[in-house]
């Protein structure tokens, strides 16, 4: 790359002066224009305050601003040593190309915990996109029903102006919304009781800049407790990195990380460019949950694919080593916004994959709070799905990856006792020693097996968990034991102690004689 002789000088500068580390995008950039925007990321211990430049948006969670920056006000930040880093404010765009029975979504739906079904109710997803229409009738149908709140950092095309109007003007984050969380009888999204929070990044044209989703992010971890927000979905990206890009995207690295380190999982969509050795950014940061798409079924050729099937990887996913999941994306039904025409359609892409891990992330933090109280953290909520999902052999990288299985997740983490009410025998006195045994069990996941344990100790297994009879001590107090245990080795047991008594009563007649 040939610099001009000013802006040579400002690197000789920065390395003279301040150890700051900037973009070598933004010396491009400054070589074309007399001005190029960029975030840049202070010190620690430094006070925007102290900055004296115009910001656009600021970063309270990182740090940090954006801003435009000529090349001599470059050089005033290269040589103020509160500034840690400058990099360029890149373009970024949608990344655009019926999983919920796939990823066993519907199956999870019938799950009920202290009488509540896991569908996401109470959980709250961040969607960073073009806006959600939150007058869709299976989104809400009004602002702040279930689209909660939102901010527009993009409400013009030219994403310089700003409001409290996150309104979708393109469709792609309302179809995002509905994967997530529409609840239609028939399109029914991932977690269709979930709430949504609408941060439009994108303009009508679907574009936008990092600052605008970075400001985004920063959002949603600054009203993460007001609005139980525990994912942000971001079905956004641009360029790509072979590796994780925490270095040289620094401003998403921190923003990212700030999120993870308040149990906000942040799901990325890993692109469409059908690469297999490079994830776009930001989802090749290394906190970031990076997704790619499958086919759930065979749909016939599509794109470059000649033949589909279920849990084939498309051919328009980035995948390498670093691609965390894989989730339905192609043809998936979800809805429209009213710029489209409403209703539902269908798209595709690992934008549409995202969401469905977007959702089932909902799910499984609704099942642990219920299951036990317990908040799960991105790391515990990744290493189930991990482990509970399907492995996928990539035939084109010769790399194995995980599709999720929202029921199996779930399954994994009950620690929830099955229920058991027993019906009889009673802590009574029996005439007989012919006993039945009568009880109520059930569980929120499946019942496994159940035994029966008598006085002597001998224990036998009910085939079914069925009813039986059996034959008691007589004349004596007996101790009983019911053992119920569920798939995932939860017990419970009741405890029962009665009195046979099958001797005679004594009778003497005094009258007549």
């Amino acid at each position: 790359m040939r610099l001009l002789p000013g802006i040579a000088f400002l690197i000789l500068l920065a390395a003279a002066v301040n150890a700051v580390s900037i973009d070598s995008g933004v010396l491009t950039e400054l070589q074309d224009s007399n001005e190029v925007s960029v975030i840049v990321m202070l010190e620690e211990d430094a006070s925007l305050a102290d900055v004296l430049i115009e910001k656009e948006h600021e970063f309270g969670e990182m740090n940090g601003f954006s801003g435009t920056v000529s090349r001599e006000s470059l050089g005033n930040l290269l040589n103020n040593v509160d500034v840690a880093g400058i990099q360029l404010n890149k373009p970024v765009s949608i990344l655009m190309t019926q999983g919920a029975p796939l990823i066993n979504a519907t199956q999870a739906w019938a799950l009920t915990l202290n009488g509540t079904n896991i569908t996401g109710r109470g959980e709250t997803v961040c969607v960073i996109d073009t806006g959600i229409d939150y007058n869709h009738t299976s989104l809400g149908g009004s602002w702040g029903s279930r689209v909660l709140s939102g901010y527009n950092y993009c409400a013009n095309d030219a994403c310089s102006q700003e409001s409290g109007d996150p309104y979708d003007n393109h469709g792609h984050g309302t179809h995002v919304a509905g994967i997530i969380a529409s609840n239609d009888s028939t399109n029914r999204g991932i977690a269709p009781d979930a709430n949504l929070i609408a941060i439009k990044a994108l303009n009508s044209a679907g574009s936008g800049t990092d600052d605008d989703v970075i400001a985004g992010i920063n959002w949603c971890i600054a009203n993460a407790t007001a609005y139980n927000i525990s994912v942000i979905s971001m079905s956004i990206g641009s360029g790509s990195s072979t590796g994780y890009c925490d270095s040289s995207e620094s401003a998403y690295s921190t923003a990212i990380n700030s999120a993870v380190a308040k149990n906000i999982s942040v799901v990325i969509a890993s692109g469409n460019d059908a690469s297999n050795t490079s994830i776009s950014v930001p989802g090749c940061i290394e906190n970031a949950t990076t997704v790619g798409a499958v086919y759930d079924a065979d749909i016939g050729a599509y794109g470059s694919d000649s033949t589909t099937f279920a849990d084939k990887i498309t051919y328009y996913t980035n995948r390498n080593s670093r691609l965390d999941f894989l989730a339905p994306g192609s043809r998936i039904t979800s809805t429209l916004a009213t710029v489209e025409g409403g209703g539902f359609g269908n798209k595709h892409g690992t934008s549409m994959a995202t969401p469905m891990v977007s959702g089932a992330f909902a799910l499984l933090h609704q099942y642990k709070k219920l299951d036990n109280g317990t908040i799960l953290n991105p790391s515990q909520i990744e290493n189930t799905f991990r482990l509970t999902g399907v492995n996928v052999s990539d035939s084109r990288t010769g790399l194995n990856f995980t599709r999720i299985s929202a029921y199996a997740a779930i399954r994994s983490i009950d620690t929830f006792r099955p229920l058991l009410t027993m019906l009889s025998p009673l802590n009574a006195t029996y005439n007989t020693t012919n006993i039945s045994l009568s009880y109520s069990a059930s569980d929120n996941i499946a019942i496994d097996a159940c035994t029966f344990t008598n006085t002597t100790g001998s224990t036998e297994t009910l085939f079914g968990c069925s009813n039986t009879t059996f034959l008691a001590a007589e004349n004596q107090q007996n101790n009983i034991t019911l053992s119920i245990n569920d798939s995932n080795g939860n017990t419970n047991s009741s405890q029962i102690f009665f009195f046979v008594d099958t001797a005679l009563p004594l009778l003497s007649v005094f009258q007549p004689q």
